[in-house]
């Protein structure tokens, strides 16, 4: 990927809202910004770490409505697999850009194998990053390649 075009995808990804919207829970995750509620979400599963993950639009190329969503599901069954425990969300830009991304908030999963599952769903980058600490975005190794 050259320089230009991580610019390009560093801005979208900094003007999106991570939102979680999982039954009775919901907040935003913004990055750079600390998260006491989800803070309290991970005190309260004893999980230190977290990413939140999609497998829509693999390498942020736009894809249908229904190609999305056998991706997005493939990734919950990936999760569900492992014994990840997972609250439902979406990428939403601010500035209405691009339509909301479902997504997923991971609990426990370490940065290393966040970045892992990125990878294998063809993703750029990720959100990730631990109890008390502000969100991070996280670059996958694979988006180098793209």
């Amino acid at each position: 990927m050259d320089e230009a075009r991580k610019k390009e995808l560093t801005r979208s990804y900094l003007i999106t809202d991570y939102v979680v919207n999982h039954h009775e829970i919901r907040f935003v995750i913004t990055v750079g910004v600390d998260n006491g509620e989800l803070d309290q979400l991970l005190i309260a599963k004893g999980a230190p770490e977290w990413a939140f993950l999609t497998a829509c639009n693999p390498f942020s190329t736009e894809l249908s409505d229904e190609e999305n969503r056998v991706r997005q599901e493939s990734l919950l069954d990936c999760l569900e697999k492992a014994g990840y425990e997972f609250l439902l969300g979406y990428g939403e830009s601010r500035h209405q850009e691009w339509p909301a991304e479902p997504s997923v908030l991971v609990l426990g999963v370490s940065r290393d194998r966040a970045i892992d599952l990125a990878m294998e769903f063809q993703q750029n980058a990720i959100i990730a990053g631990s109890l008390g600490g502000p969100a991070e975005l996280v670059w996958c190794r694979s988006s180098i390649e793209n």
